[in-house]
């Protein structure tokens, strides 16, 4: 229970930063804070999907989540690639001085802003890596042969 209240929260957190810069951009004249959006989200987004007994609702709104990550991921490559964010790039003068990356000069084991990135991801694989048996159940066909081909697809497809 610890462990999906962390996830809770820390999807919470994502969501909530997420929706507070959208939010702030499409209405520039009101005042929505970061609480109230977190609270908001946390509410009338988390709450009921926490509370649904059955998921597989979520199977057409997650192929269209999956197509908007397939969005972004077409234009972070092009970027990458076309320069236009690096220094004398076409879009390098419109990002904000404190946005541009910087060495951190902090060690290895040091604890920093990124920690919470990492605690993140720590959590997700750990979510996967208990949740394998449960996901090699729910195969059509369960076999070790099948549920290889989904963990490389979802490994490295998606």
């Amino acid at each position: 229970a610890l462990l999906c209240a962390g996830c809770c929260v820390f999807y919470s957190a994502f969501i909530g930063d997420l929706f507070t810069a959208v939010a702030q951009t499409v209405f520039p004249n009101s005042e929505l804070s970061r609480p109230f959006c977190l609270g908001f989200l946390t509410l009338f987004l988390l709450l009921p999907l926490c509370l649904m007994s059955d998921l597989s609702a979520l199977q057409y709104s997650s192929v269209g989540g999956l197509g908007g990550i397939l969005f972004v991921l077409v234009f972070v490559v092009v970027r990458c690639f076309d320069g236009s964010y690096e220094e004398g790039g076409k879009f390098y003068k419109y990002v904000d001085d404190a946005l541009h990356p910087f060495p951190s000069g902090l060690g290895l084991w040091s604890i920093g802003p990124g920690m919470m990135v990492m605690m993140n991801m720590t959590v997700i694989a750990f979510l996967i890596h208990y949740n394998g048996v449960k996901y090699m159940t729910e195969l059509k066909i369960t076999t070790t042969d099948n549920y290889r081909k989904a963990v490389t697809f979802s490994m490295f497809g998606a």
